[in-house]
């Protein structure tokens, strides 16, 4: 009697076993299998697993986060001379002056995030984007250089240096624009937003502009 209740413990001892390996096995292929959700479906997918709308306000959030895109930056460098006298009839020579400055500066352009019209086509999964004009965010100048030769009886103004940066930067600016300054603002900050809104792979981006004559 005591041989067969010693087999029924070592029966008892097996069976909990083999449903513990059981489960065991069951643990670790739910772990294995387990797979956690992609920042895109935490953006395009709600709580049910459902697919929800990409709506205008979503895309316009995804860019409002950086304001204002500082797209391109265009770097020029150059002089400026200036000279006067008092006029006078005769002796003229006595009251010459000449300031020349050497200069360097940096005009940085971009675009308002807050100016660009959003329209999200969700059945057909394109964006559309109706980009501003850039615009110049800074012009900074930084004189390199400065001389003046002055006669006996000339002179030369406190502002003669302001003055003559603020010409040059307004040349130096018209200048870049010349040469394609919001035109390349303007492609570049298309590449910026592409990069923005690349999380919503699987919609088209499609670009319009107010204004495709900018030289």
């Amino acid at each position: 009697m005591k041989t067969f209740n010693n087999m029924k413990l070592w029966i008892a001892v097996y069976v909990s076993a083999a449903i513990l390996l059981v489960e065991l096995a069951v643990f670790v292929y739910a772990i294995a299998t387990f797979k956690l959700p992609t920042k895109k479906d935490l953006v395009l997918r709600d709580n049910s697993d459902n697919e929800i709308e990409l709506t205008n306000t979503i895309v316009h959030k995804k860019l409002e986060a950086v304001g204002e895109i500082a797209s391109y930056k265009y770097v020029y460098d150059g002089y400026m001379t200036r000279e006067s006298d008092r006029g006078w009839e005769f002796l003229n020579f006595l009251t010459e002056s000449s300031v020349e400055v050497d200069y360097t500066g940096t005009i940085k352009a971009g675009v308002n995030v807050d100016d660009i019209e959003i329209e999200v086509d969700d059945k057909d999964k394109v964006i559309y984007l109706t980009m501003p004009r850039p615009i110049i965010i800074s012009n900074e100048i930084d004189i390199t250089h400065y001389s003046e030769e002055v006669a006996i009886f000339g002179g030369v103004a406190g502002d003669t240096a302001n003055s003559m940066m603020d010409i040059a930067k307004e040349e130096e600016l018209q200048e870049a624009i010349n040469d394609g300054l919001m035109r390349n603002a303007n492609e570049n900050a298309k590449e910026i937003i592409r990069g923005l809104l690349s999380v919503y792979d699987d919609y088209e981006i499609v670009f319009n502009d107010y204004d495709e004559g900018w030289s």
